[in-house]
């Protein structure tokens, strides 16, 4: 991990319930509390859980889809 120049801070992440006999409890709690949210991914990028670099892809899918649409809008109006 150090190549990379990533550290990951284990206390920081959060845990339902410790590893050990309430495993299955935590999993099943932790996937109830994800589908509890509909965009993921924006939740995901304001509680800086994806790296800089993959925000970064995503931003760039957007505009590209962003301009595919915009073209697709000029081509039907003519």
């Amino acid at each position: 991990m150090a190549r990379i120049g990533y550290e990951i801070n284990w206390k920081a992440t959060e845990r339902k319930a410790p590893y050990g006999d309430n495993t299955r409890k935590r999993k099943i709690s932790e996937a109830i509390d994800v589908l509890g949210h509909t965009d993921l991914m924006n939740w995901r990028l304001e509680e800086c859980r994806v790296s800089d670099n993959f925000a970064n892809c995503l931003s760039k899918l957007g505009e590209d889809k962003n301009r595919a649409w915009q073209s697709e809008l000029r081509r039907s109006a003519q």
